[in-house]
């Protein structure tokens, strides 16, 4: 098949690498693919070197014209078997181009779980102009079905699967190896020792993601969880007013304790799997709906203890006390509680670890999110 997939993104944030690692999926598999995208984003450098066909559109109100003509242009020439579409500009403009043009298989991706109002238009973008719509959660599918009356024959959850790497550190060595990292730090007052221990984040450093939550919280245990250090992994927002006031709110709760020198904050990584590892439990305190987190998958099948905000798709993996705990979102004293129910209860906790690990093996590899959309799209061809 000819598979050709449009983002309007600029970053790579989580759909972004969906994209990416599920079209080097489909690639083995013998497929060919096809990306449109703006020029010189993270997303098309890697898309080229990895030597997939890629064309710049830019996907902007201003460009939307010329961008619907160029996207006919590539429909006519390369016949894709299946179009899907992934931002909210681009599924407008993409989709519209490949109206009655014989596409078998036409996709609205829809990866956040933020409301979609019940306008004439979004009914039109969502039941008429796509013959598919992808969620990653079932809050998401649940909504739109709801909200803009879509057949549920038509929608499916399809959660981002993870890509796991052969080879995992054990938790000492990763453990003792971000001490290490954390050690040669500048500016660190207090050392990290080889025998200390780990809360983290992973993630962007937003309020959205409750990151001023996890920090509270930490600091209403610190007294009681000697050696434990919290590390937040992840880029700090210096771009906008809104991002530098909330960087100010997070030094101000630090600075308010006396437990300052055990917070830790790394920075950007692209490689997240060894913080999983050296974690006794990962938080995800998302504050806002949103779709299935790659991150809550990888630190699950890192056998990384976690806890995540009963919200949205988070709620759709973690159930509480089987594969993790959940808390409510905002909520500091709660967060803080299952921190120390994981790290005080670790039969329960080892019982817990062990189930989401099985649970993200079988249901939420790449592999089986793979196999899944191609039974979509061979369904769709044939039909």
């Amino acid at each position: 098949m000819i598979i050709m997939h449009t983002t309007c993104h600029r970053e790579l944030k989580e759909h972004e690498k969906r994209i990416y690692n599920e079209s080097c999926q489909m690639a083995k598999k013998g497929h060919k693919i096809i990306i449109a995208a703006p020029e010189e984003t993270p997303l098309m450098i890697k898309c080229k070197k990895r030597g997939f066909k890629c064309f710049s559109i830019e996907f902007t109100a201003r460009s939307a014209f010329k961008d619907y003509f160029a996207l006919k242009r590539i429909y006519k020439k390369f016949k894709p078997d299946v179009l899907n579409t992934h931002g909210n500009t681009d599924s407008k403009i993409a989709l519209a181009a490949a109206w009655k043009i014989g596409i078998p298989c036409t996709i609205l991706s829809r990866h956040i779980s933020a409301d979609v109002k019940p306008s004439w238009y979004n009914k039109f973008l969502y039941n008429n102009l796509c013959r598919y719509v992808f969620t990653t959660a079932d809050y998401t599918t649940n909504h739109l079905i709801s909200n803009l009356g879509i057949d549920p024959g038509r929608i499916f959850t399809l959660p981002s699967g993870i890509s796991p790497p052969q080879d995992l550190q054990d938790h000492d060595s990763a453990r003792i190896a971000l001490a290490a990292e954390l050690n040669s730090r500048p500016g660190l007052l207090l050392p990290v020792t080889p025998e200390s221990r780990f809360i983290g984040f992973a993630g962007r450093v937003s309020e959205d993601k409750g990151v001023d939550c996890i920090i509270k919280a930490f600091l209403l245990i610190a007294d009681k969880v000697p050696g434990y250090h919290l590390v937040i992994v992840g880029q700090l927002d210096t771009s906008s007013q809104k991002g530098i006031a909330f960087i100010d709110q997070l030094k101000a709760i630090i600075n308010q304790g006396r437990y300052k020198d055990f917070i830790h904050f790394t920075g950007f990584k692209e490689n997240t799997w060894p913080y999983y590892r050296a974690f006794d439990c990962k938080i995800l305190a998302s504050k806002e709906v949103e779709g299935i987190s790659q991150s809550l998958l990888e630190a699950m099948y890192a056998k990384c203890p976690v806890a995540g905000s009963r919200i949205g798709g988070t709620s759709d993996i973690i159930k509480d006390g089987e594969t993790g705990l959940l808390f409510g979102p905002g909520q500091s004293q709660e967060i803080a509680q299952c921190i120390l129910n994981i790290i005080n209860e670790k039969g329960t906790t080892g019982k817990r670890v062990s189930s989401a690990f099985r649970m993200v093996k079988d249901k939420y590899t790449i592999d089986s999110m793979v196999n899944r959309i191609l039974d979509i799209y061979h369904t769709a061809i044939r039909n």
